[in-house]
């Protein structure tokens, strides 16, 4: 059965929701794709120039071949955005001021044809496990743990004040996606939400030649995600807590992967605070 294919969120503040009472005392929380808000590559594969920008809504994949642009947008919602702008004068330019050229024109509501989005069946069975993925977090992050010391503190009237810290890892929904023979490197990588570079590396170029896809074949994503939570407790007492998630997106194909990609992270504002969580926590208590 063909499925419209959708962005597969990561498991959002999954540890930071342990108890339903915890959540009247954490702070508001953050989302920050990167931390300018947007992660953007430029590359040349196979003597074609690509572009590749990601932001929490959208990604925007362009290729440049002579005086040719060729744009794909996918914003998550089952659809595909594709124009090409031709110019001229892009021969004599810089492929970064083409890129940024045809960025403008996008912001300009250039119009742009619709593609609707559906999915095959998986051609192959998915090659990389779950533990696969969950050990590049591993590799990343270290080993989970629970209960870790990581603070602690008097408040008034001599209370004990502490802050332990977990660490725990989950591996989200797995997409397969169908790609087909003939498409552009810069289409695959909207489709996937990998940059390009990551996308040759992955399928590789027997597959891939002068940045076009020579077979049709899936690709499974995963979303990997790192969670970290801090637990306030005055004299041994649960008073206040605050969380973080890091989530990666994984491109696998047959028993390769791209590694853990794009970090997308989400957190509550006073996580990094120690001082501050354990003051909330002195408060909840009614120490002050």
């Amino acid at each position: 059965m063909k499925k419209a294919m959708k962005r597969c969120v990561g498991l959002l503040m999954a540890t930071l929701m342990l108890c339903s009472s915890f959540s009247a005392y954490a702070a508001d929380v953050e989302e920050d794709a990167n931390e300018e808000g947007a992660f953007v590559e430029i590359s040349e594969l196979q003597g074609v120039p690509q572009y590749y920008r990601e932001t929490e809504d959208e990604v925007i994949s362009m290729s440049l071949r002579e005086e040719i642009v060729d744009i794909y947008v996918n914003r998550w919602d089952g659809k595909l955005l594709n124009a090409k702008i031709e110019n001229p004068d892009y021969i004599l330019m810089e492929p970064e001021e083409v890129f940024e050229d045809a960025r403008k024109a996008l912001d300009s509501n250039c119009e742009m044809q619709v593609i609707e989005l559906e999915q095959e069946e998986n051609l192959q069975p998915f090659a990389v496990s779950d533990s696969t993925v969950r050990n590049l977090l591993i590799s990343k992050h270290g080993s989970p743990y629970n209960g870790k010391l990581i603070y602690g503190a008097s408040g008034p009237n001599n209370v004990a004040g502490k802050i332990t810290e977990s660490l725990t890892y989950g591996v989200g929904e797995r997409l397969s996606v169908y790609l087909e023979a003939g498409i552009q490197l810069s289409k695959a990588a909207a489709l996937l939400g990998l940059p390009q570079a990551q996308v040759l590396a992955l399928i590789g170029s027997s597959y891939i030649v002068n940045s076009v896809l020579v077979k049709a074949l899936n690709v499974e994503i995963y979303h990997a995600t790192a969670m970290w939570t801090k637990t306030v407790y005055v004299n041994n007492q649960y008073q206040y807590y605050a969380g973080k998630d890091i989530t990666y997106r994984v491109g696998t194909f047959m028993e390769r992967h791209t590694g853990l990609q794009v970090p997308t992270t989400v957190k509550h504002s006073d996580f990094d605070n120690n001082q501050v969580l354990m003051q909330k926590g002195f408060q909840q208590y009614g120490a002050y």
